[in-house]
């Protein structure tokens, strides 16, 4: 039998229950969602995918043990800035920029 501690534990519990951190964008509506309900369900933001990639992806999973009960895709990560950067460069310089965008 081991006596060694967690190095992370703590000798008191939270009296607050249930504590959500994340805020912005769509994670408001759903911790609010969860905070409703008495379950242990976790909410895991999936992505988005490598930018080398086409068809970047961010999922939202909500998880009940090792189940996912529920999934949310979030689709338009494709702006970032490649229109306003080619409107400052030659023909030959944004073609590169339109080689690395990611689409669906």
């Amino acid at each position: 039998m081991s006596t060694t501690q967690d190095p992370y534990a703590t000798d008191h519990d939270t009296s607050e229950g249930r504590v959500f951190t994340v805020t912005g964008q769509d994670w408001d509506s759903i911790t609010e969602g969860l905070a409703e309900e008495h379950d242990d369900h976790v909410v895991v933001n999936m992505g988005p995918q490598h930018p080398s990639t086409h068809g970047v992806l961010r999922l939202i999973l909500e998880l009940e043990g090792e189940t996912v009960t529920e999934a949310r895709c979030g689709i338009g990560y494709l702006h970032t800035g490649i229109e306003k950067n080619m409107e400052f460069r030659s023909w030959t310089q944004g073609v590169t920029f339109c080689t690395r965008m990611d689409y669906l």
